[in-house]
């Protein structure tokens, strides 16, 4: 199993997981909302679900910067960008994504598996070698 560089690369990963799925949770919130809110001519929820979708172009942007420095330590690919290359044969997804299943095993497992070179990654610093 593999390992990370250094306690920046943790943050990274924690962070862009983090802003994934909160921009996933707007996502899937902000539309129905709003539409909610029209159907029964109640403001305050259209305004809420345009708010939860300026939140998420928001969270978007910020996710779209972090998100090319996350890289899998054995391929360098970046793992929770879409770069619209193959990926393993034997790469798994979770609800059809396979950057959500990067951000939940970064979050909840300590670990994940590379999309691009199938790899197992824990979320973990390499221990450096002394040299004598």
């Amino acid at each position: 199993m593999h390992k990370l560089q250094s306690h920046t690369t943790i943050i990274r990963y924690r962070l862009i997981s983090c802003f994934f799925l909160i921009r996933v949770f707007l996502s899937l919130v902000a539309l129905p909302l709003a539409a909610y809110g029209l159907f029964t001519d109640h403001r305050p929820l259209v305004f809420a679900g345009l708010a939860a979708v300026f939140f998420a172009v928001v969270v978007r942007v910020l996710e779209w910067s972090i998100a090319g420095k996350v890289r899998c330590p054995l391929c360098m690919t970046p793992v929770m960008r879409n770069m619209g290359c193959s990926r393993h044969r034997r790469a798994r997804r979770l609800l059809g994504s396979y950057r959500l299943r990067v951000a939940i095993g970064v979050l909840f497992r300590d670990r994940f598996t590379c999309p691009y070179c199938n790899e197992p990654t824990a979320i973990q610093v390499r221990q450096k070698c002394a040299t004598s």
